[in-house]
C-alpha cells in the first residue's frame, strides 16, 4: 500500500497538511460542502492540491 503526505491550499492562502492512503478520496472529502458543521477544511475550502509525496509506510 502507498501512503501520501500532502499539502492543500485555499484561495485565501491558507495551507492544510495531511496524510492518506487514497488521495483522490481525501481531497474530495476536504472539498465537500454538504455538512454545515464541518471540520476546518470544509469551512475554509475549496482546496487545491499543491504538493504530495508517496511513502511505502504510513508517516509517523
Amino acid at each position: 500500500m502507498t501512503y501520501q503526505v500532502y499539502i492543500l491550499q485555499n484561495a485565501s492562502g491558507r495551507f492544510y497538511v495531511g496524510q492518506t492512503d487514497d488521495l483522490d478520496r481525501r481531497l474530495a472529502s476536504h472539498n465537500r460542502t454538504d455538512k454545515t458543521a464541518g471540520k476546518f477544511t470544509r469551512k475554509n475550502g475549496p482546496w487545491s492540491l499543491v504538493w504530495s509525496e508517496p511513502h511505502s509506510t504510513p508517516p509517523a
